[in-house]
């Protein structure tokens, strides 16, 4: 706050020396049509604000990055002063610096300067009063509160309520100087999730909000995030352990009328031309069993929901011919004894008890969240991290239970669970590499 309040003073008061005048009681000076100034390390405690500064019809902020290789000009229409001020802060919150200004020849009609006093600057204004000192009927500023990518690829972006406002317009632009910002969308909450406009790269976004009437506030301070490239599939990319690539689709945003999203898996091994993946996400949620019974792998039902609904709606003809048919061992649950019954041979399988502890380093490692289709079908969800807990093909302390990963630290339930509660499904299976 304290950088923010010198950069802000710095920039007002160079502008006021060159083109102003202290209280409005020095004779106002020609403009120029593009006068750039160099601000001034030291400023003074108390600012005044020229009043002609609220008549120009535009303002252009020069910004080099810190390097000062490249510069972008920013101009904005402004009724204040204020706008450059916050304007020329939200740059310098993106990586920028600003080390110049320069005002617009397009000047609209001004009266003569008078004696009145213009407002002084006594402390450091937040970005509300900020944007209070607009225009006292402007709707106020929002603060983006979090940007983040969620399980999808998608950009959720959060920022605070404003009072009376009737909409929030949300922009965005590509990190590279040259780019200009876009339009990204209008809504009423103080949240947006969308796909990315942009590929790869550091993206900037701003919201403001706007009133019924139409008339807009000033935008929130730019925040940035860091889009990944695109995720590499099993056909572009030689796999390592600790990989995630896409391979096949299955719905998981809970939008039907757009399609499945490709899958993402993770690499838990890589041996003798195959590797072992795991899905990414909770991708759907399933009882072990649909029936209360005695149960083991070889007969419950999700045993044959992924080798035959999954595995024909998740993959074409093509991918089916990379995944390996394996022989799946079963054993008996160590610390009950609870009998795992006899081996299978399978496409798509879950981890036993033993290969969860194997190929995961921790708890923490072992935590998974369910996409939104899972979620809608039933996924157990924790409030406060966004976990779900998942099923192990292991059985529990009976016959009637299946071994689960918690949803709350990852730690591997042997007891288990009724075998006909819905949790969860992380499908696994051997990638023919």
């Amino acid at each position: 706050m304290k950088k923010r309040s010198l950069f802000m003073f710095a920039a007002l008061t160079a502008i006021f020396l060159l083109f102003g005048t202290v209280m409005g009681q020095i004779p106002l000076p020609e403009i120029p049509g593009n006068n750039s100034i160099e601000i001034p390390v030291d400023v003074p405690a108390e600012t005044p604000v020229p009043e002609w500064m609220k008549t120009q019809d535009a303002i252009q902020i020069k910004l080099t990055d810190i390097a000062g290789t490249q510069e972008v000009i920013s101009q904005i229409q402004t009724e204040s002063v204020w706008e450059i001020t916050l304007e020329a802060i939200n740059a310098q919150q993106s990586g920028l610096v600003m080390t110049q200004t320069a005002i617009h020849e397009t000047k609209k009609e001004t009266s003569a300067p008078t004696n009145t006093p213009s407002p002084v600057l006594t402390s450091t204004p937040t970005a509300a009063t900020l944007s209070t000192a607009v225009s006292p009927s402007s709707p106020g500023t929002p603060v983006i509160y979090y940007i983040r990518i969620d399980n999808k690829g998608y950009i959720d972006l959060g920022w605070s309520k404003v009072e009376g406002a009737a909409c929030y317009e949300v922009y965005a632009k590509k990190g590279d100087l040259s780019q200009n910002f876009v339009d990204f969308g209008k809504t009423v909450d103080t949240r947006m999730t969308k796909k990315s406009p942009f590929e790869s790269g550091y993206i900037l976004f701003k919201v403001r909000a706007c009133k019924y009437s139409g008339q807009c506030g000033n935008f929130s301070s730019v925040k940035q995030i860091n889009y990944p490239s695109p995720i590499p599939t099993a056909e572009t990319k030689t796999l390592y352990v600790g990989d995630v690539i896409t391979f096949g689709k299955y719905e998981q945003d809970n939008i039907l009328n757009n399609g499945p999203e490709p899958i993402e898996w993770r690499v838990l091994a890589v041996e003798n031309g195959r590797a072992l993946l795991i899905s990414k996400y909770g991708l759907d949620t399933k009882p072990y069993h649909e029936k209360n019974d005695s149960i083991t792998w070889e007969k419950c039902s999700l045993r044959e929901w992924l080798n035959e609904d999954f595995y024909n709606k998740a993959f074409d003809s093509s991918e089916k011919s990379r995944i390996l048919q394996v022989i799946i061992k079963n054993p008996n649950n160590r610390t009950h004894r609870t009998q795992g019954g006899k081996d299978t041979r399978d496409n798509i399988f879950l981890l036993s008890i033993d290969e969860a502890n194997q190929y995961f380093a921790s708890g923490d490692d072992r935590m998974c969240q369910s996409s939104d289709f899972a979620i809608e079908n039933g996924a157990w969800v924790d409030k406060d991290n966004g976990n779900s807990e998942w099923y192990l093909r292991s059985p529990g302390n009976s016959s009637s239970k299946a071994a689960c990963v918690s949803l709350f630290d990852g730690h591997i339930n042997e007891y288990g669970i009724d075998s006909y509660s819905k949790r969860a499904v992380r499908p696994a299976f051997w990638l023919d590499l």
